[in-house]
């Protein structure tokens, strides 16, 4: 996993994304790409400008971790009762995490709640999920693992998860346009949010 690290170094430095590009002569869109990590290639030119100006060599700015994760989570939804729209959650998700040369395999175990808007969506005819908390805990073997690499790969990882949890339940259900969807996830440093 290749990644910019520009957003760490500009945060240590309070440096604003701007104010970069005026100091560099680097346009606003190029360095946005690079700070949210969306760019798909960058010139050396402009790496050479970057590393220049922040003072930092091209491997503190570009980061390559080997890190890979998937998400397996259960074929079905299985809600338990709960009182009016509110129904209960336990949700076991296997992790496989690939780093440092290592396959780990471990349960994340997630409990909560889902509440669903008193009406369908007339398109689908589907319940509406207006709000979704789940808490959890990461396994000591991911929870090492990802609190060993840099914190722009553990925010990525933090994002896959919440991703494919809610396309494992848009699967089934609508998602409200202002959902509130929270996950906290127990690690010795990780919650996501």
């Amino acid at each position: 996993m290749i990644k910019i690290n520009l957003a760490v170094l500009m945060a240590e430095r309070e440096i604003k994304i701007s104010d970069l590009a005026k100091q560099t002569g680097i346009s606003r869109t190029t360095l946005t790409s690079l700070y949210y990590n969306q760019a798909k290639g960058v010139q050396f030119d402009t790496l050479d400008v970057i590393c220049d100006h922040l003072m930092v060599k091209p491997n503190e700015l570009i980061l390559h971790e080997n890190f890979s994760y998937e998400f397996e989570l259960p074929k079905e939804i299985k809600l338990e009762d709960g009182r009016h729209n509110e129904f209960e959650i336990d949700l076991g998700i296997l992790c496989k995490l690939s780093y440092e040369n290592r396959l780990i395999q471990e349960t994340i175990s997630l409990s909560g709640w889902l509440v669903f808007c008193k009406n369908t969506t007339e398109e689908t005819g589907r319940e509406v999920i207006e709000q979704f908390l789940l808490v959890g805990d990461y396994g000591d073997k991911i929870s090492s693992a990802i609190n060993n690499v840099p914190l722009l790969v553990r925010k990525e990882f933090e994002k896959g998860l919440i991703e494919d949890l809610k396309a494992f339940y848009s699967n089934e259900y609508d998602l409200a346009p202002k959902l509130d969807f929270r996950v906290s996830i127990n690690s010795s440093r990780v919650k996501l949010h």
